[in-house]
């Protein structure tokens, strides 16, 4: 008899929510050059920056200029419903800018392969807020689905299987109830 205990793990598509104290990157709105050099800084949460969103597929006035930006990203910096362009925000009120807007933060990698360069607000010579951590990021947040075969309540050796690829985490125990006995 055996008893297979399932485990999948699968990276949630909203942004979790960072802890005080955690950082960010910040990108340059542009790789054609501003930001005094830079491409890339890491911030605190609590600063303030400009603010640019991405969205998969299109929505309304939001722009996809440059071909070395995934084909299904667009990007957008002059929002409506009064809100325009952003110059200063923390992380936090950029996420809800961006969320309100229908998108979300862009991650650096978006940002420096010019997803919202050319989107309005002359940011293109600023640096962005990205959802990027700016330092080692702690366990991605995940949706658990745990699922249990069994065929008895007794079981003695466990053997533990754990994989891991696409942002995917597999884990699978297998008990050999076969070799059971009944002394604990």
């Amino acid at each position: 008899m055996y008893i297979v205990f399932l485990i999948m793990l699968q990276p949630t598509t909203k942004a979790p929510t960072l802890p005080p104290g955690s950082t960010v990157l910040l990108a340059c709105g542009s790789s054609g050059g501003g930001c005094s050099g830079q491409t890339q800084t890491v911030a605190n949460l609590n600063e303030s920056h400009e603010v640019r969103c991405c969205r998969e597929g299109a929505l309304g006035n939001w722009d996809r200029r440059y071909n070395t930006c995934p084909s299904n990203i667009w990007g957008e910096s002059d929002f409506s419903n009064g809100v325009g362009c952003v110059d200063s925000a923390t992380y936090n009120e950029a996420q809800q800018i961006c969320s309100n807007a229908g998108g979300r933060l862009c991650t650096a990698a978006e940002l420096l392969a010019d997803c919202t360069r050319g989107s309005g607000c002359s940011h293109d010579q600023d640096m962005i807020w990205s959802s990027t951590p700016g330092t080692t990021p702690s366990p991605t947040t995940a949706n658990v689905s745990v699922v249990f075969f069994y065929t008895s309540l007794s079981m003695q050796k466990l053997h533990h299987n754990m994989t891991s690829s696409n942002n995917i985490l597999s884990v699978s125990f297998f008990l050999d109830l076969a070799n059971l006995s009944t002394n604990t």
